[in-house]
């Protein structure tokens, strides 16, 4: 959330931040966070998270770690230009400046870094979605799956 108040407080009018995962933000995140513009979209169903992901430029993900770095592929299948943690499954498909950032989110200068290349460089931004497009394709959540039952039942 600091990393979101910080890119409000620069870019101002020029970035629009939204949140989404729960009804009301504030059972999950202090006040004092939150002290900046942004716009709540609460729980979402399937078709409303790809609604606004088809909607948005940029997708951020500053966990500490992702398991399997689903809800980044789905923003990547929508157009989004990404930012990952590097502790994860989605460095399985996003690679560094090639479809994506992939970024020490435990370092909040790096993450910053980040975000703001995205926002400032367009060309940088629209490269990264177009190759994610093209990318994403050879990814999907049943390979994991297929990939584990192929190591249990092979011959």
């Amino acid at each position: 959330m600091s990393i979101l108040k910080q890119v409000s407080a620069t870019y101002g009018k020029d970035v629009d931040i939204w949140l989404f995962g729960s009804n009301d933000i504030r059972e999950v995140v202090d006040d004092k966070f939150l002290d900046f513009k942004w716009r709540q979209l609460g729980k979402l169903t399937q078709i409303q998270v790809a609604s606004m992901m088809s909607k948005a430029d940029i997708f951020t993900d500053f966990s500490s770690h992702q398991a399997m770095g689903l809800s980044a592929l789905e923003a990547v299948s929508a157009g989004c230009s990404v930012i990952v943690p590097q502790n994860g499954g989605a460095v399985e498909f996003i690679h560094d400046k090639q479809n994506g950032i992939v970024a020490d989110t435990s370092s909040f200068q790096d993450s910053l870094r980040a975000l703001e290349e995205l926002i400032e460089d367009d060309d940088l931004r629209k490269k990264l979605q177009v190759a994610g497009i093209h990318d994403v394709v050879k990814f999907f959540p049943e390979k994991a799956s297929f990939k584990i039952l192929d190591t249990l039942f092979k011959n």
